[in-house]
Formats: C-alpha cells, sequence, structure tokens
C-alpha cells in the first residue's frame, strides 16, 4: 500500500461502488483485503489545503477526474494554480443529486426521482465509480469531429488516452492502441479473453480493464495530483464553493472567482484563465450562477445576465441500464470464479436519443441545480433497452451459460404484474420501473462550431462569447460515449492541458515564458 498510516478513511464501501449484485461479494471481499492493511486512500499521502495568494495565473475550479488532471499538467514552472474543489464543510464525499421526477423513468424510487451519485473529494466520482476503464469506439469520436470539432477525431485523440495510460499488460494489448509510462495505471486480472475493448476491435465478450495499482483503486487524485502536491506552484483549496466566475461585462474577459471559504466570501484573481472542470452537473451550474447562460432562465432566478448563451446546462446525457437476474442451479458444475468471470460488453451505434437539462433552482450557490434527465422521453429510447434485454436473454441460452444452469428470475417486477412476463411490454414497463442510471453523465456544455446554437465551448474548449475561460471535463462531450466515461474525461482534460499549453507557450524555441522576463523554461522538462 502507498503508505503505512493506522486511520480508516471513512467513505463508500468498496460493494457499492459497482452497479449489479455479481459484483458485490468480489467487491466486498476485494475491500476486506484493502482495509486490512492500510488506507484505501492513503490520508497519509493526501494533498493538503494550502495558504492562498490573492492573484493566480491559472485558476482550476474542481479536482475531480478532470480537475486533477488539468492541475497536474496545467502548471509550468513560475506559475501558481489553486485547485478549487468544490465540496461543503464536514459533508460526504456524494453529492447526492437526484433528477426531478420522471414521468417515463425510475417509476418505483421514491418520488421518481433518479439518484445519481457524483464524487464530492477530490478525485472527484474516479474515487467512487466501478474503475472500468473503457475508451468507447472509433466511430464515437469520429462522430464528434463530424458535429465540427476539428480536432476531435478518434485518430487526433487517441495520442491523449495513451499520454496517461501505464498499461501493465502491454504485452497482451493491442500494442498500437496501449501505452506505458503514464500516470494512470491501467491492469486487468490475469486471465482475460484475447478481446481488447480499448483496441480495434471491441465487441464482444471481455475482462474490463480498471484503474488500479498493486490491487487498490487508483482515483485521479492519486494518480495525477499526489505526486506533485509538493509544488510550490500549485495550491489546492479543500472544503470551499465556487460560488461564480468573476467576467468583466465590458470586454466579456473572466479575470478570477468568487470563493465562499470556512464561510466567507473571497475573491482570487486569475491573471491568465478560468479553467472550470466541475462535472457534468456543477460546471453548467457555476456558468449559470456568473450569467452565462440563456437569458429567460438566469432572469428568472434573478441572475444578472453577463453573456445569453442558450446551450449551457442542455443536451445533458448519460447511460441507462436495466439489470437481469439470473438464478445458478447447477451447483454440481465447475464454479463460476471471479478470475474467469466475463463482462460482455456490446457497443451499439444507437445511443439514447433524449436529452436532459441542468437549470438553476435559485441563484444561491449551495442549492442543488434542477436536473431534468427526460429518460425514455424518445419514443425508440425503451425499444432500444428492451432488444437489448432480448440479446441478454438469448446469451443466458448459450453452451457456456447453460452449463452453470442459469435460469432467469421469473419474480414479477412490481408494477408489470398484469403483463404477459417476458413480452415486449412486459419488458419496457420492468425498464421504467427499475431504470439504472449509470454515472456517466456528459453533455451538459457541449463542445460544437459557432453554428450549433447549443455549443457551450468551442473545440479549444474555450467558452463563447467569454475570453480567458474555459470548461474542460466530461461536459463538454458532444455525445455519450459508447462506453464508462471516466477514461474520456481523462483524455480530455490531457488534450485541454495541451490547447491551455498552445495558447500561452511562446513560439521561440520551444520556450515558455512567465510573467517574469527571466523565467524562461523548456517545454521538454518544465513542469507542465
Amino acid at each position: 500500500m502507498p503508505c503505512n498510516c493506522p486511520v480508516t478513511q471513512p467513505g463508500p464501501t468498496l460493494a457499492s461502488t459497482c452497479g449489479g449484485a455479481q459484483y458485490m461479494l468480489f467487491m466486498g471481499l476485494l475491500e476486506v483485503f484493502l482495509r486490512s492493511q492500510c488506507d484505501l486512500e492513503d490520508p497519509c499521502g493526501r494533498p493538503e489545503s494550502t495558504p492562498l495568494f490573492p492573484e493566480y495565473d491559472f485558476i482550476i475550479v474542481g479536482a475531480g477526474s478532470a480537475g486533477s488532471v488539468v492541475a497536474s499538467l496545467d502548471e509550468p514552472t513560475g506559475t501558481q494554480v489553486p485547485s478549487m474543489f468544490l465540496n461543503f464543510i464536514g459533508s460526504d464525499i456524494d453529492w447526492r443529486f437526484q433528477t426531478e421526477p420522471e414521468t417515463q423513468a425510475c417509476l418505483a424510487e421514491n418520488e421518481r426521482r433518479c439518484s445519481w451519485p457524483r464524487g464530492k473529494v477530490i478525485g472527484g466520482t474516479s474515487v467512487m465509480n466501478g474503475m472500468m476503464y473503457i475508451r468507447g469506439s472509433r466511430k464515437d469520436y469520429d462522430d464528434w469531429a463530424e458535429m465540427g470539432n476539428d480536432g476531435w477525431s478518434y485518430n487526433e485523440i487517441l495520442p491523449y488516452f495513451l499520454k496517461s495510460e501505464d498499461n501493465k499488460q502491454i504485452d497482451e494489448m493491442d500494442r498500437g492502441y496501449h501505452s506505458k509510462g503514464g500516470l494512470l495505471t491501467v491492469s486487468q486480472f490475469p486471465y482475460h479473453p484475447p478481446l481488447d475493448l480499448n483496441g480495434n476491435y471491441h465487441t464482444g465478450f471481455a475482462i474490463a480493464q480498471t484503474t488500479n495499482r498493486n490491487g487498490s483503486r487508483l482515483s485521479t487524485a492519486r494518480a495525477f495530483l499526489r505526486p506533485f502536491k509538493h509544488r510550490r506552484n500549485l495550491h489546492i483549496l479543500m472544503n470551499a464553493t465556487v460560488s461564480r466566475v468573476l467576467i468583466n461585462t465590458t470586454t466579456k474577459q473572466a479575470y478570477g472567482v468568487e470563493v465562499l471559504n470556512e464561510g466567507k466570501k473571497q475573491i482570487i484573481y486569475a491573471s491568465k484563465e478560468v479553467i472550470v472542470s466541475g462535472g457534468a452537473v456543477n460546471s453548467p451550474q457555476i456558468l449559470l450562477l456568473s450569467g452565462v447562460g440563456p437569458r429567460d432562465e438566469l432572469q428568472k432566478v434573478n441572475v444578472p445576465v453577463v453573456h445569453d448563451l442558450p446551450g449551457v446546462g442542455k443536451n445533458l446525457q448519460n447511460h441507462v441500464a436495466f439489470y437481469l437476474n439470473f438464478n445458478i442451479n447447477d451447483t454440481n458444475s465447475t464454479p463460476l470464479n471471479w478470475a474467469t468471470a466475463m463482462e460482455y460488453l456490446l457497443f451499439r451505434d444507437g445511443l439514447m436519443s433524449g436529452t436532459g437539462s441542468i437549470r438553476l433552482r435559485d441563484n444561491k450557490p449551495l442549492t442543488y441545480p434542477l436536473i431534468y434527465a427526460n429518460y425514455f422521453t424518445h419514443p425508440d429510447d425503451v425499444k432500444v433497452i428492451v432488444e437489448g434485454i432480448k440479446i441478454g436473454l438469448k446469451l443466458s441460452q448459450t453452451k457456456a451459460l447453460k452449463r452453470y444452469g442459469f435460469q432467469l428470475d421469473r419474480t414479477p417486477v412490481a408494477g408489470c404484474q398484469n403483463l404477459t412476463f417476458g413480452s415486449d411490454s412486459y419488458w419496457a414497463c420492468a425498464v421504467r420501473q427499475q431504470t439504472g442510471p449509470e454515472n456517466h453523465q456528459c453533455g451538459s456544455c457541449k463542445m460544437g462550431p459557432p453554428t450549433d446554437t447549443l455549443a457551450v465551448v468551442n473545440p479549444a474548449l474555450q467558452v463563447y462569447g467569454i475570453d480567458k475561460l474555459r470548461v474542460i471535463d466530461a461536459s463538454i462531450m458532444p455525445k455519450v460515449p459508447s462506453g464508462n466515461t471516466n477514461a474520456p474525461a481523462i483524455m480530455v482534460a490531457e488534450k485541454g492541458a495541451d490547447l491551455i499549453k498552445s495558447r500561452w507557450l511562446t513560439p521561440q524555441d520551444g520556450f515558455f515564458y512567465t510573467n517574469s522576463p527571466s523565467q524562461r523554461i523548456d517545454r521538454q522538462w518544465g513542469s507542465w
């Protein structure tokens, strides 16, 4: 383990980080092993809050999956970067977001509200997710480019996946799609089928690659922030909330942030840029509180309009799951052990068509925003899920699974008892009752060309209409990838850091100039 800490860090159990009962036994056993040795999140090694300066070159708002990466890469020697983590003093590490009551989904939940757990901790949701390292398909990113996002095709973003990766089984992988030496350790169980989910072909059965190091969870905080926590030019402020970005209404330039720190308002200035990395829920909320968003929505909650940008909070997307329960009856068969269990991932072109939105409930920064998921509001969405259920049922009839006595649990879903079990109408009802939202929220600060009326940032991740302000996190994804979103969020952060460098690096000899002319840093050896 990373340190000999006697302190056990409170937080969610490993079993609770994975959706599906099939993982809970294994993850529970793994947690017993990990917690018996040291601390899952290594309290001895975590970054600590530092005294703040009145001004920095860059301010990064958020220290989650993307913000931690940007902070580790985005400061040349001679600049100062605080990482503002959106966290309330003494609170749990889960934001515990809930959607507004749904009409077509989560009908069995209290008040028909879907639960959206999000990491409220340094490292963000990478501290409490399923650790899956899934990039998605080539077509996902080629679609982004075809939507007008130059520089974001698969071939153009692949180097940013490779930049962060340190694959421990690279000799067994598709070598053209993996790398060694990055800060993010990626590995999988010793036995695995030949399919590489992050290679060129990735439809079929495979054991997912995960972000872990020496058998323990590797959040982006541990991977990207902790190695650099002693940098004098990186300041981290914890237990604080950024209430808004400060924008000059005449020049339309961002020049700092207003922070609620220990119950007091504090102004911190940025001489170069403010980078918002709060995630798919918090990033649009911060922009809206800053007066950047749809004019009519801002006026309803008495937020002064700085720039009318209709797409802020729109295009909200997520994956939706439905779990089929099977019983294993043949106890005489060879045990289906965890080391040889496989996860079936089917990448489909047809993702969910309905999109949601995020709006301000009021103009107070500590109030949770209104979240409208709008699941299954498009007529084709339920049909797609039902077709996926049929594929799962067919798989259960294969020889490989029948040898273990797989039998579908035929207990009717509450609310669907009057429908014929197994019919399309039954499964459609079951999906609406027991909707399983994944933790893959994205799209609420959409990246797009100037012709896209819902675009919030351009392909350089700069907010339209506001200079010196960027959004770098999963919220910029124009379309949700066909896989888990943690790896794509890290890729976005890697590319975003390079985009920032390209603006502030001078062309002379590849050197970077800070505010002090005497401080000239070689790009290769600088602390970017």
